[in-house]
């Protein structure tokens, strides 16, 4: 079984290059098996380009523990690197179908074709205040659910890693939920780091970067239509949203790794 391996600012993915016909669906034995580092190819998830009749591509995407996400956001933009690399979907914009609805993806590339940049629509955000275990933060619901805290100052990894085991399948949540811890802005950029679900903490996640913001924007600590810098411990995302959240928008890189066969 052909793969690449790509990542989005350290998150990374182990794409199949499998067809519907070879292989019916992603197992979540399979996705445990190839995700688990030191024995498979290791990753955060696993995933495959489906065709669409409501798109231009389907997402099927698993996490590394073998549950099923809505929703990714550096995923997203691995799969249009893949989709425009390998299998020549060069118009603009792509449509990409995923768990959370309807994505659409633009993207720079340079003069060989290789895809540089992917611009996301991520959709509406819906935000509420909601405190869970005495700790207060923004559930932000972007198709896939996360809860939002900003500290008072730095963002620690220790606070990080306890806080968000306790709190990603915490009952307040129906579905478990992405934590995001961040520290205090410094002008346009935040510092964040995420306890993802399904996967632990993270070197980045397009969809908790961009609950962040919706989050922030909610609660005056960021304005509408206006590009934020929100830097993960793999590298940073810009992340816009509109007046009413309505609408987001997530930029940022895709990298192949390399390319392998499973035995």
């Amino acid at each position: 079984m052909q793969f690449i391996k790509y990542h989005g600012l350290g998150n990374d993915f182990v794409l199949l290059q499998r067809t519907v016909e070879e292989l019916s669906s992603i197992s979540p034995e399979l996705a445990r098996t190839i995700c688990a580092r030191g024995q498979g190819v290791g990753a955060d998830g696993v995933m495959r380009a489906r065709p669409s009749e409501r798109a231009d591509l389907e997402m099927e995407l698993l996490n590394a523990d073998g549950s099923t996400p809505e929703m990714c956001g550096n995923g997203i933009r691995c799969l249009v690197k893949y989709a425009v690399e390998e299998l020549s979907l060069t118009h603009q914009p792509l449509r990409i179908w995923t768990g959370a609805g309807l994505r659409t993806c633009t993207y720079t590339s340079t003069a060989e074709g290789i895809v540089s940049s992917v611009r996301v629509e991520m959709g509406p955000a819906t935000v509420s205040k909601l405190e869970v275990e005495g700790v207060t933060g923004y559930q932000v619901d972007l198709g896939n659910p996360h809860f939002v805290i900003f500290e008072p100052g730095e963002v620690s990894m220790k606070r990080a890693a306890s806080l968000g085991a306790a709190l990603t399948d915490h009952a307040a949540f129906e579905e478990g939920a992405n934590i995001e811890f961040v520290g205090a802005p410094q002008g346009d950029l935040f510092d964040v780091i995420v306890y993802e679900r399904g996967c632990g903490l993270t070197q980045a996640c397009g969809t908790g970067a961009t609950a962040v913001i919706a989050a922030a924007a909610y609660s005056s600590r960021a304005q509408a239509n206006h590009p934020y810098q929100v830097r993960l411990p793999g590298g940073v995302l810009t992340i816009e949203v509109n007046d009413d959240l309505s609408q987001t928008w997530m930029t940022g890189p895709a990298l192949e790794i390399y390319r392998g066969r499973l035995s």
